[in-house]
């Protein structure tokens, strides 16, 4: 047996075996996608997403590895990956402190970085990978995974651009890598799913989910489903020809052709 079978074995999935767990549904995105209203409706949707959470829907007992890894991993760093599992191991069992059996889940946007790690060690989860349209992501104010992450995903030249031409550039790379990495290796338990169309219609939107995870979508919404916010409108005329000069391709991809 190999090294990565024995890890494997051993850790989060004999946990999971033991307790006789479904796989989890893990919900992630660009920071600023709407990932923290698709957490509230899951929960319509009778999925345990944890108490310990911020005002956000971040699962607290996540957010110290994620800051301890993701950085490396982006890098191409060592990981060491049993310290790695230990670690997810002890948020996994935090988290579900106080839930019941059935479906359960946590919310982090950033695990959308953790994809290709995460499947290692959790082959059967779901996730659910929430996107927006990347113009109104420039148009926002959260910014915070772009100034984290910037100088590991983009290159020297492109730091140097101005910030909505490096928003779009790290919209469109993070978002694409994920896309990629989930349909070529997750197949159905990959989930994208647009902002946009849960604001138009939750329910079809959240339809497909419900039918992969066999559950049933309520009769209605007690979360209030508000029109997503304007924020393009924020971007600088002069910067937006560049901004789909570089971005067109990825934006068409997911369905905001423009």
């Amino acid at each position: 047996m190999t090294n990565e079978k024995i890890l494997l074995a051993n850790g989060i999935l004999d946990y999971f075996g033991k307790y006789s767990l479904p796989p989890p549904v893990i919900v992630g995105g660009v920071g600023g996608s709407g990932t923290r209203l698709i957490v509230k409706l899951l929960r319509e949707m009778s999925i345990q997403m944890g108490e310990n959470v911020n005002v956000s829907e971040d699962a607290k007992e996540f957010i110290g590895i994620y800051d301890a890894h993701i950085t490396a991993y982006l890098l191409k760093q060592f990981i060491d990956m049993p310290v790695f599992q230990a670690d997810l191991l002890s948020a996994i069992k935090a988290h579900r402190q106080n839930m019941v059996s059935g479906n359960w889940g946590w919310k982090n946007p950033r695990t959308i970085y953790l994809l290709p790690i995460l499947d290692k060690l959790m082959p059967s989860f779901n996730y659910i990978h929430v996107i927006r349209d990347g113009l109104e992501m420039v148009g926002s104010s959260n910014k915070n995974q772009l100034e984290k992450y910037q100088s590991c995903l983009l290159n020297s030249e492109q730091v140097m651009l101005p910030s909505d031409i490096r928003a779009i550039l790290f919209w469109a790379t993070v978002n694409q890598s994920a896309s990629n990495y989930g349909i070529a290796h997750m197949g159905e338990r990959y989930m994208l799913l647009r902002f946009e169309d849960v604001c138009s219609d939750p329910t079809e939107a959240m339809r497909p989910i419900a039918e992969r995870l066999g559950l049933v979508l309520p009769k209605k919404w007690n979360e209030t489903i508000r029109p997503p916010e304007k924020r393009k409108e924020k971007i600088r005329i002069d910067n937006l020809s560049q901004i789909l000069a570089v971005s067109g391709d990825a934006l068409k991809r997911f369905g905001y052709p423009y």
